[in-house]
C-alpha cells in the first residue's frame, strides 16, 4: 500500500520569528508583492516580471514593487527581461536573503510563478503567516493550497494581474481567505502531525509484517 504523510513545518517557529526590521522600509512604494525561491528555469520568475510589466502599464491601478528573494543561474536573463520592460525600478532581485521566512513577512502578497513543485514549503508558510497567495496552478502548489489562494495557468499574464489587484484591492474577501489559509495549514502541515503520521505508517506496516 501507499501511506502519504504531509511535510511538517515548525508553526510555533514561523510565529515567533518577527518581520525582518526595516526590510520593508527600503522601498518607497505602498505594495509589495514578491516570491522567494532559486533563480532556476523551473521556478518560472519571468512569468513575475510580465506580470509586474502588465500591472504597470495600468496609471490607474495599485503602485505595487515586485521582489525576488534568491540567487541562481537565471539572474542575468532575469536582469535583461526588467530592463527590456523599464521596470528597473520595480522589480527588484534581492539575491539570497538570510532568514528569509522573516522577510517574508511583511509581503503583501506572494506570487509564486513555479511551474514544477512538490511540497511547495513556501506556499505552505505564506499559507500559515496570513500572506496570500497568487501561484501558477502547478500540482504540488495546487494540492498545498487547497483552494485557499488564487491558482492561474502559466502565461496568462491578465488573470495574474487580475488575482494579485483582488488580494491587494479586496480585504474583505482576502482577509476571509487567509483565514481559512491559516486553519488549513494549521490543520494539516504542523510538526506534530508529521510525526502522529510517521509514527502511524510505521504501526500499519509492522502489523501486516506480524499478520503475514
Amino acid at each position: 500500500g501507499v501511506f502519504v504523510v504531509e511535510d511538517g513545518l515548525d508553526l510555533s517557529a514561523l510565529d515567533a520569528a518577527p518581520p525582518s526590521p526595516g526590510f520593508r522600509e527600503r522601498f518607497e512604494r505602498p505594495w509589495l508583492v514578491g516570491g522567494v525561491g532559486k533563480l532556476s528555469e523551473k521556478k518560472n520568475w519571468g512569468f513575475l516580471v510580465r506580470v509586474a510589466a502588465r500591472m504597470a502599464d495600468d496609471p490607474a491601478g495599485p503602485d505595487v514593487q515586485w521582489i525576488v528573494m534568491g540567487e541562481g543561474p537565471e539572474r542575468r536573463a532575469l536582469e535583461a527581461a526588467i530592463r527590456e520592460r523599464g521596470l528597473g525600478d520595480r522589480v527588484r532581485l534581492e539575491g539570497f536573503v538570510p532568514d528569509a521566512e522573516r522577510a517574508m513577512k511583511t509581503l503583501d502578497c506572494l506570487f509564486f510563478p513555479s511551474i514544477r513543485e512538490g511540497a511547495s514549503v513556501t506556499v505552505r508558510e505564506a499559507m500559515w503567516l496570513g500572506i496570500p497567495v497568487v501561484a501558477v496552478d502547478a500540482p504540488g502548489t495546487r494540492e498545498s493550497l487547497g483552494g485557499c489562494g488564487h491558482l492561474v495557468r502559466d502565461g496568462d499574464v491578465e488573470s495574474a494581474a487580475r488575482c494579485v489587484l483582488d488580494v491587494l484591492l479586496d480585504p474583505e474577501r482576502t482577509g476571509a481567505m487567509k483565514r481559512a489559509a491559516r486553519e488549513a495549514a494549521g490543520r494539516r502541515f504542523g510538526i506534530e502531525g508529521t510525526v502522529a503520521g510517521t509514527v502511524e505508517v510505521y504501526r500499519r506496516v509492522l502489523e501486516r509484517v506480524r499478520q503475514q
